[in-house]
């Protein structure tokens, strides 16, 4: 790798003058002359951000606006053949959008009931069955008002902008990247990461690339329901957890290895139990395909 300083339109416009003995930078902006030490500006930068570099911001504006006046006038050509895919990952079917669900309710405890917030039943949520009924309307109208906050399917998730707010994974200091070859799966097991695959992609959870730094390995793992008993070999009643699916998986075990560790990332008990106490009404949500969260 080969680190490589951007911006050289930039610092030809700027006239800038860079003295690698002294450690030092020099910029004619408005024809007023900026003086960098190049040392201090490294070693104040935050370690927060240590990915990416101490910039200079004065002279942006001025460069934005040149580079949008060389560009105003000048258009760019259409080209009517189109790109090639990245990488043929997966095969849509003619009308697969999103994935079909159904709704299946479970049953609950004689204390709470299934409302629904829209007209097809398509919306349930779980409420106590000992509201009033000026309590209950009070809530469903609550519900139905933020309702864009709730997701019922994985369509339902928008997410949040990227220019809003960005996730970012920070890895130890020399971290280099990985890739990891995958490891062979049964047809069966294909199956389940193909339907699953096609589930997210069509979402919209997931893209395909031509290339990643990282390669993780797919796994298939059985999923456990409740426990049940069962009679084994010996005529024995034991307690099981029977196998009621698959569910795939990634092995982040090496990306885990060299991620900077956050070591409170969610408050402790007791701060959430003083917030609580003294309310009359508990809430709470659960969060959609918590796997993937």
């Amino acid at each position: 790798d080969h680190t490589i300083l951007l911006g050289r339109p930039f610092m030809a416009t700027t006239n800038t003058l860079i003295d690698v003995k002294n450690g030092t930078l020099n910029m004619t902006v408005l024809g007023e002359l900026v003086f960098t030490s190049v040392r201090e500006a490294m070693s104040s930068s935050s370690v927060n951000f240590i990915e990416e570099c101490a910039f200079i911001d004065l002279a942006d504006p001025f460069v934005d606006e040149m580079v949008f006046q060389e560009f105003e006038d000048k258009s760019l050509p259409v080209f009517e053949e189109e790109d090639e895919p990245l990488v043929d990952l997966f095969e849509v079917g003619e009308g697969h959008t999103r994935a079909e669900t159904t709704l299946e309710l479970k049953e609950l405890p004689k204390h709470l009931k299934y409302v629904f917030l829209d007209d097809a039943h398509q919306k349930p949520v779980i409420i106590f069955v000992e509201l009033d009924n000026e309590e209950e309307e009070e809530l469903i109208a609550t519900l139905r008002k933020n309702q864009k906050a709730i997701g019922w399917s994985l369509g339902d998730i928008k997410g949040i902008s990227p220019s809003t707010c960005m996730h970012r994974i920070i890895l130890e200091e020399g971290a280099k990247p990985f890739r990891d070859s995958q490891r062979r799966l049964n047809p069966n097991m294909m199956e389940v990461v193909k339907k699953e695959a096609l589930k997210l992609f069509s979402e919209g959870l997931i893209y395909p690339v031509a290339s990643s730094e990282w390669v993780s390995p797919i796994h298939v793992v059985p999923k456990k329901g409740g426990i049940t008993v069962i009679e084994n070999d010996k005529k024995e009643l034991v307690p099981t957890r029977i196998t009621t699916g698959w569910r795939m998986c990634i092995d982040y075990r090496r990306l885990n290895a060299v991620t900077k560790k956050d070591h409170f990332p969610l408050p402790f008990i007791d701060q959430i139990l003083d917030r609580l106490s003294g309310h009359q009404f508990y809430c709470f949500l659960d969060g959609l395909s918590g796997y993937y969260q």
